[in-house]
C-alpha cells in the first residue's frame, strides 16, 4: 500500500514537473549577452520588433545582428521567458545596423543631446570642472543634476562631445566650495 503512495506521489511529482519544465533561450546579439531568458516566439517577436524600429530610426534599411541562442531548460508557467519581450527588443535595437545605441543628457531634466560614450564625455567634463575651479577647491560640482537615459538613434549622430560640455556648463555652471566652506561659481 505504501509503495504505492510512493510511485503515485514520484508520479505526480514527475507530471508536475514535466509540465512546467520549459524550454528557454539566453541571446547574444553581436557577441554580447542579453539579461534574461525567453521562448522562442518571444525572441521573433522582439526580432521583428527591433528591425522594424531599427529602420524607423535610421530612416533605411536595417538588418539584424547575427543573434546567438543559447538553450536552457527552466522551471516557469507556461509561455513565460524570464524577462520583458521589449528589453530584448531594445537590446537587439542597439545592435541593429544603422543604428547607435546612446545616451540623452539631460541637466535638470532638460535634453541637452546624445552621446554613444557616456564614460568618455564623465571624464571631459572632469578634466572641464577642474581646470575651471581654483586650487584652494576641496569640492567641485555642477549646479543642476546631470542624467543619462537610454536612446537609440541613426548611426553617427551623437551630439559632439565639445557641444554637450558647453552646453551642460551653460545648464548648470560648476559651484566649487573652498576650505573656508565658502561657495563659488567657477568662470571660465
Amino acid at each position: 500500500m505504501t509503495l504505492k503512495r510512493v510511485l503515485g506521489a514520484l508520479c505526480a511529482f514527475a507530471l508536475l514537473l514535466c509540465a512546467n519544465l520549459r524550454c528557454v533561450y539566453s541571446v547574444e546579439a553581436a557577441g554580447e549577452e542579453l539579461p534574461g531568458f525567453w521562448t522562442r516566439a518571444e525572441i521573433e517577436a522582439a526580432s521583428a520588433a527591433a528591425l522594424a524600429a531599427a529602420e524607423e530610426v535610421s530612416r533605411a534599411e536595417s538588418a539584424l545582428p547575427e543573434l546567438e541562442l543559447h538553450p536552457a531548460l527552466r522551471l516557469s508557467p507556461a509561455g513565460a521567458g524570464e524577462g520583458s519581450a521589449g528589453e530584448l527588443a531594445a537590446g537587439i535595437l542597439g545592435h541593429c545596423a544603422g543604428v547607435d545605441a546612446a545616451w540623452r543628457v539631460l541637466v535638470d531634466g532638460v535634453e541637452l543631446g546624445t552621446t554613444d560614450d557616456r564614460s568618455v564625455l564623465g571624464e571631459l567634463l572632469d578634466g572641464l570642472m577642474a581646470s575651471r575651479v581654483s586650487r584652494e577647491a576641496v569640492e567641485a560640482q555642477l549646479s543642476g543634476e546631470l542624467s543619462f537615459k537610454p536612446v537609440c538613434i541613426p548611426e553617427g549622430r551623437a551630439t559632439e562631445d565639445s557641444q554637450l560640455l558647453a552646453a551642460i556648463c551653460d545648464a548648470a555652471p560648476v559651484v566649487y566650495t573652498t576650505p573656508d566652506g565658502e561657495c563659488h561659481l567657477a568662470l571660465g
